[in-house]
């Protein structure tokens, strides 16, 4: 025994082994601290791993659902309604280009595609007027049965003649 195991056994003390124990492999045991500062600080950097992943994950869902609604808005040119583009199982990332942005090209021809797969979603067109319709523009060339044009002078001037 050594002196200062000696020592304690007289003060009433349990004898402290000196001996190392056998090591462990670290990756099997992360969460328990062995020595005061390492695993602490070990901890730290897991938990702050974990939460910068949760961030990313978060992040790249909403990044997704914003991607998805842009899609369905330039979907909405070619269908009636933008979500049919995802009808047929279409997945978000056929509609990515090589940086990971929306690709407008791809979203027209996949709801080109989804419209002629399903001639029924197709967005209505536009109703055509005919300007010189009811209400629309008329030419100057008239055949003159028109009223004479009321002057300003005979709106304001209530006293003049109509009594």
């Amino acid at each position: 025994m050594s002196n200062s195991t000696a020592e304690a056994v007289a003060a009433g003390d349990t004898p402290v082994d000196t001996d190392p124990a056998p090591a462990e492999s670290e990756s099997s045991r992360d969460d328990v601290p062995t020595d005061g500062g390492g695993n602490r600080e070990a901890a730290k950097y897991r938990r702050q791993l974990r939460d910068a992943e949760a961030a990313r994950d978060s992040l790249s869902e909403r990044l997704s659902a914003l991607q998805r609604r842009e899609a369905e808005r330039l979907a909405a040119d070619h269908l009636a309604d933008g979500t049919d583009v995802w009808r047929d199982g279409l997945d978000l990332a056929a509609l990515l280009d090589d940086s990971g942005d929306l690709d407008p090209a791809k979203v027209a021809a996949s709801a080109q595609a989804a419209r002629k797969a399903h001639p029924h979603w197709a967005a209505p067109r536009p109703i055509k007027r005919n300007p010189a319709g009811r209400g629309g523009f008329k030419s100057g060339a008239d055949s003159g049965n028109r009223r004479p044009a009321t002057s300003w002078h005979a709106v304001l001037n209530t006293t003049s003649g109509d009594d």
